[in-house]
């Protein structure tokens, strides 16, 4: 009965055209939020959607709940988002504190990204004018339905598994305007000086600078996508025999000792720059490299961002959600099995996935070749 009455206020209220509230909200939202984002490379896809709702609502406040680190520190640079709540491991206290700011600061609108699911009971719990998601998401192999679907104000129903993740997410802006959105796109050069000194004193360690090397990124916390060291090695000995291109190996600490094993047999040229630098300077010197080859990670995701020249080793991952949105420059090479796309964090068929062992040097400098022409 009681839920039956609340449907019945949210369609005269809050859904559609016909929501007084729901049209107040969105004429002038005073609070945004955006959950809930996660890795380095999640994030970066979603940026694009952060500075067109920035262009739409110039003068709101925008919130974003973040989960992992690496995201965390991306977003909390982002000059578009006034403030980000780290979310990791939400017990109920938490939430009861997050509701309990809702209450105190009320939000006009609660965004359920692509990333996330059953979220809209946190904005309904909280409060929310208005709550924006897709009925169902498909995450890691299935479909997750989001809850209490009837509090949605605004539904985009099921996400389309042809569109990339940035296409997925504007739809939700454009589902809340109920009109075709323009895609704002904003290079993020959020470094500070010392980041900057930080990065150029990295390079100059091996006599490089901007524009004269190739970004390398080798590592993933998904051995599936993992690439042969020994193919890395001849790729990086290559690329300086051919095109006269030194290279930077980038990765995370947890990932050194694949990019050492990589240096140790191509070149001791190689810069190996794993584990030393944090989010700022990983911006720089992706911003500054000439070209970046890169397993699918989140590294791939921030250099596309900077519409860089790109070549993608695409493995048994979801090509249509996770493929280079919007970037000219950038080719991916994928090598398909039936087993595609695998959801797994390690092969089941061997140390090496099949999908990637198929990927010869000679496909990866094609299209370098290709790229570098464009």
């Amino acid at each position: 009965m009681l839920t039956a009455l609340f449907i019945a206020l949210k369609k005269i209220f809050y859904s559609g055209d016909g929501g007084y509230l729901l049209r107040k909200a969105l004429k002038s939202p005073r609070r945004i939020i955006i959950t809930r984002l996660q890795h380095l490379g999640d994030v970066s896809v979603f940026l694009p959607v952060i500075t067109s709702l920035r262009k739409i609502y110039p003068e709101s406040k925008i919130y974003a709940l973040s989960k992992h680190k690496t995201g965390y520190e991306l977003l909390r640079r982002c000059p578009f988002v006034n403030k980000v709540i780290r979310s990791e491991k939400w017990g109920m206290l938490d939430k009861l504190r997050l509701w309990w700011w809702m209450w105190n600061s009320p939000v006009d609108i609660f965004i359920v990204s692509t990333q996330d699911w059953g979220r809209a009971l946190w904005g309904f719990f909280g409060s929310a004018r208005t709550i924006v998601a897709y009925r169902r998401v498909f995450l890691d192999g299935r479909w997750h339905s989001e809850k209490l679907k009837w509090a949605l104000s605004v539904s985009c129903g099921d996400v389309s598994l042809d569109e990339q993740e940035t296409e997925r997410n504007m739809r939700l802006l454009e589902t809340l305007k109920g009109s075709k959105v323009e895609l704002a796109i904003f290079e993020p050069r959020w470094w500070n000086k010392d980041e900057e000194k930080t990065a150029t004193a990295l390079l100059k360690e091996y006599g490089l600078g901007s524009g004269r090397f190739v970004a390398v990124v080798p590592g993933t916390k998904r051995s599936s996508r993992m690439w042969q060291v020994e193919k890395w090695a001849e790729l990086l000995k290559r690329l300086k025999q051919e095109f006269g291109l030194s290279c930077v190996i980038l990765g995370a600490e947890s990932e050194k000792p694949v990019c050492s094993k990589i240096k140790s047999i191509a070149d001791k040229d190689v810069a190996d720059l794993s584990g030393k630098t944090g989010i700022g300077e990983l911006l720089y010197l992706v911003s500054e490299a000439a070209l970046v080859v890169s397993v699918d990670t989140g590294v791939a995701h921030l250099a596309n961002c900077f519409s860089k020249p790109m070549v993608v080793l695409f493995g048994p991952g979801e090509l249509p959600k996770w493929k280079p949105f919007g970037n000219p420059n950038a080719k991916v090479i994928v090598k398909r099995f039936d087993c595609a796309p695998c959801y797994n964090y390690s092969c089941p068929k061997g140390e090496v996935s099949p999908c990637m062992a198929a990927i010869e040097v000679s496909d990866v400098m094609s299209a370098i070749y290709g790229v570098l022409k464009r």
